[in-house]
């Protein structure tokens, strides 16, 4: 793999091709490089919030970008009027 196209073989993310695939107009399609987002949950209030994080050439760096835009991120929702179906 070309480490300037997927980043570090580190990243679990480049390594893993199942990391890799999304669909897109209802075909699978194999990215070279994908960003990620997840929820936070502040169990103190009990708002969430959803952080978007781009891809790093290793996890280490990926790990310190995550907490640094979940710290400036802002809430935005209580946690109670999710509804699961």
């Amino acid at each position: 793999m070309d480490e300037s196209v997927g980043g570090s073989l580190e990243h679990p993310t480049v390594q893993l091709e199942e990391f890799r695939c999304r669909f897109a107009e209802g075909e699978p399609v194999l990215y070279e490089q994908i960003h990620t987002a997840f929820t936070y949950l502040n169990q103190e209030t009990g708002l969430f919030k959803v952080v978007n994080v781009e891809m790093t050439d290793t996890l280490e760096e990926y790990v310190i970008s995550a907490a640094e835009k979940t710290e400036r991120s802002c809430f935005l929702f209580p946690f109670r009027c999710i509804i699961l179906l």
